[in-house]
């Protein structure tokens, strides 16, 4: 968590209290979600789940609903990669009504595109079809040819 420390801490080393904590906002969450998907990748659930955590609690100190989105976003990914799927299955509805919530087009598509492998973790292939359907209609209607791709690919997975 030694990068995570960094990226809150000041010139002094000194992490902030809770009130000073969103000084330059944008840029720690930046950071923060940087080293947390290097820890999911990397295999340090816990560091990511805790990096998450730390994420989305700066992200709703400020009122950023897109950063919220991705740290929920983060949660989903790292507990479905540890076979926690009903805990990723909410995470993913909660990063999901945000996207929708704030028009975030790109956003609800991965998000989607995420919940659908998280169902198909848990053997719910069903269910996971429309998810991928629903994505790669929304990457068509923004003209985002690699989301639909990927989409696709999942389908065909199925």
């Amino acid at each position: 968590m030694v990068a995570v420390t960094v990226a809150l801490s000041g010139d002094d080393g000194v992490l902030p209290s809770a009130e000073n904590r969103t000084a330059h906002a944008e840029l720690r969450l930046s950071c923060i979600f940087d080293c947390g998907h290097y820890f999911f990748i990397g295999g340090y659930t816990s560091a990511a789940l805790e990096t998450a955590r730390l994420l989305d609690s700066i992200a709703a100190d400020v009122g950023d609903k897109e950063w919220v989105r991705k740290a929920k976003s983060l949660m989903g990914a790292v507990n479905a990669d540890i076979g926690n799927i009903a805990d990723a299955i909410e995470f993913y509805g909660t990063a999901l009504d945000l996207a929708q919530e704030i028009h975030d087009l790109d956003g609800e598509i991965i998000v989607l595109s995420n919940l659908g492998t998280a169902l198909m973790y848990a053997g719910l292939y069903r269910d996971a079809i429309p998810c991928f359907q629903r994505s790669a209609l929304l990457a068509r209607s923004i003209r985002r040819r690699a989301s639909i791709t990927t989409c696709l690919y999942q389908i065909q997975t199925v």
